[in-house]
């Protein structure tokens, strides 16, 4: 037996696509951050009080609360100022728009961009819980079940939990850090089905979201556990029975990209019955996407998808829809009409119960999905 409880990967995490794990801020424009031309800027406090002064705190607060222009204020102050004058960082903006009132942040370790390891993590265990759609513990307690309880259910003790039991403990990621200057700020709308309008793209919810930029590189930490192990012969009698996907970074691999690939059909599949002239730049992508699934055969490599901006049929709790009791449409139809936040039926004709965002420049760029990234295996 070895004494090393943990098997430790060290991979390449690339992104697809622009990908987004928000910090939970939501900032406001003029007053959190400014716009100049393709160039977004975060404001520093500290930097606009030096050009303000003591005395011109007032005349600050009026700026923020009558939600002015705070960048042509202070260039009224100083004519030559410039965004690195009074921001804490400057980033690449693409699709702007002057409707666009709020940025969602992108969270960040240290400095750095980073997508935790939890989300990565939350990745992994949808597309293991989706590959087992037949296992009886899975079954349903009703038609809104409590997703951590099916969890718990599947990867730990079937009777009172015991989180010792689970074997998500012995599934260990570690937070994915970028480069400081690996963000840019896109404009994001919803790819939306509406009865009165024949296009696709919803401008009603234009939003700036700051994203890890496509190809952009980090490095990423997977532990497995070491089924040779002492500590895990000692363990073998609580610890539920690992699933297949867990036992070996190949395995773990072939799972994600067989789960993602199988979502990205899934898409097409959806869409093959309208017609709208959105899908022409849409749909490519997800066959791009499908490509980067088939190139991932050897267990070396993984395509899975983490971050905002899900849509429909990439939600966490999407994996349930595979269950046979769930195949009849008008099953699936009963658990949408109550997972859905409208409890006035408004939206019962709609076959999904989330928009899919979506990066769109006015057709000066393909519409882009967000948060499709690639793990290579390094050592």
């Amino acid at each position: 037996m070895e004494n090393n409880l943990m098997i430790r990967t060290t991979c390449k995490l690339s992104t697809l696509t622009p990908c987004h794990v928000g910090s939970g801020n939501i900032l406001l424009r003029n007053q959190e951050f400014v716009t100049d031309g393709n160039k977004l800027g975060i404001i520093n406090p500290r930097k606009i009080y030096g050009i303000f002064g003591e005395n011109g705190i007032d005349a600050w607060c009026r700026a923020v609360e009558n939600q002015e222009d705070i960048y042509a204020t202070l260039c009224k102050i100083k004519p030559n100022i410039q965004l690195r004058t009074i921001c804490s960082r400057i980033m690449s903006l693409y699709g702007g728009s002057d409707q666009v009132t709020e940025l969602r942040e992108q969270f960040r370790n240290g400095g750095a961009a980073s997508i935790p390891g939890s989300s990565i993590k939350g990745a992994i265990v949808t597309a293991v819980l989706a590959s087992n759609p037949d296992d009886r513990r899975l079954a349903l307690d009703n038609i809104r079940p409590s997703n951590n309880r099916i969890v718990d259910r599947f990867f730990a003790s079937p009777e009172k939990y015991n989180p010792q039991s689970s074997s998500l403990r012995f599934l260990r990621v570690k937070d994915a850090n970028f480069e400081n200057d690996s963000t840019t700020v896109r404009h994001c709308l919803n790819l939306n089905i509406r009865s009165s309008k024949d296009n696709l793209v919803d401008d009603k919810a234009r939003q700036y979201v700051e994203c890890i930029y496509a190809d952009a590189p980090a490095t990423c930490e997977i532990d497995l556990i070491n089924r040779q192990s002492d500590y895990f012969r000692d363990m073998a009698s609580i610890v539920r029975k690992i699933p297949e996907a867990l036992t070996s970074i190949e395995a773990l691999f072939r799972c994600l990209t067989a789960h993602t690939r199988s979502l990205l059909e899934e898409e097409l599949d959806f869409w093959q019955d309208y017609d709208a002239d959105e899908l022409n730049d849409y749909l490519p992508q997800i066959e791009e996407l499908i490509t980067e699934c088939d190139a991932c055969k050897d267990g070396s490599s993984a395509v899975l998808r983490v971050g905002y901006g899900s849509g429909w049929n990439f939600m966490t709790g999407a994996w349930s829809r595979r269950r046979t009791e769930l195949q009849d449409p008008d099953q699936w139809a009963n658990i949408l009409a109550q997972a859905r936040k409208d409890r006035m039926g408004r939206y019962r004709e709609y076959p999904f119960i989330k928009t899919r965002r979506v990066f769109y420049d006015g057709r000066k760029e393909p519409i882009l999905p967000l948060g499709f990234m690639k793990l290579e295996v390094t050592s």
